[in-house]
């Protein structure tokens, strides 16, 4: 952890974070024709997750609609939200470490302990992504759907957390100036 700390510290500059915006808009980017096209398979269905609200019911329903192509789809869908999840908690773990640069020094612990938290997102969202590609290749049991939705708000919930202390720290650097 003390790595990642220092890396983060070190490299938590205004360039890295720009460049990790534009990172996160490519992959949003990647995203939108590959919706597009799932969609179009799949009686207009978007991949579960996109959807808000969801349900094990809603997505028992909806699988009934998938097809050969709109799986093959998925596939590029999920490659590209596998690289998601650790290139937005990367722009969030830089940008703390930018934002940590000018505050005053009343936040020793998120610069020397917590610059991982954005990261948690990251885990949650794999674990999201890995039981959407079983429910959907392998036709995981219903209790799999609970767990993937489990995980699915426990990601929001972790990044409205990354957002939180983002705007937050941002306060504290405005107020040092």
């Amino acid at each position: 952890m003390a790595l990642l700390h220092r890396w983060l510290l070190t490299h938590g500059t205004g360039r890295n974070v720009t460049l990790a915006v534009v990172a996160v808009c490519v992959l949003f980017a990647a995203f939108a024709p590959l919706i597009l096209w799932f969609q179009q398979q799949t009686a207009g269905f978007m991949p579960f997750d996109n959807q808000f609200p969801l349900t094990p019911a809603m997505m028992a329903e909806q699988l009934r609609h998938y097809t050969d192509g709109s799986r093959g789809y998925y596939a590029g869908f999920a490659a590209v939200d596998m690289l998601f999840p650790p290139v937005f908690s990367l722009f969030f773990a830089l940008l703390w470490a930018w934002l940590l640069r000018g505050a005053p020094a009343s936040q020793p612990i998120l610069a020397n302990r917590l610059l991982w938290l954005p990261f948690v997102s990251a885990g949650f969202d794999w674990i999201e992504n890995f039981g959407n590609i079983w429910i959907i290749y392998g036709a995981g049991p219903e209790p799999v759907y609970l767990l993937m939705l489990a995980f699915k708000y426990a990601k929001l919930c972790a990044v409205a957390i990354n957002i939180g202390v983002a705007i937050w720290l941002a306060g504290q650097r405005q107020r040092a100036d």
